[in-house]
């Protein structure tokens, strides 16, 4: 399991979300894309479905920080 300070987070979202990755082909013939975390032993690795939902999570994972910060 990944955990993230606040600033962490944004930083890793604003990275997931620019637009130099690249999809990969993988040797079953599915494109993935890599994506690298701030632990060097891990990377992410995505199918083009997947991506889009990891991208919609960060977004609501985002939303819910900030309910909760309004909360507490």
């Amino acid at each position: 399991m990944l955990t993230f300070e606040t600033r962490q987070f944004l930083a890793f979202k604003k990275y997931a979300k620019n637009d130099d990755h690249t999809f990969l082909a993988f040797p079953d013939g599915e494109e993935r894309i890599l994506i690298t975390t701030q632990h060097p032993q891990v990377s992410l690795i995505f199918s083009e479905n997947e991506w889009t939902h990891f991208l919609t999570a960060l977004e609501e994972a985002e939303y819910m920080q900030e309910v909760y910060q309004s909360l507490y």
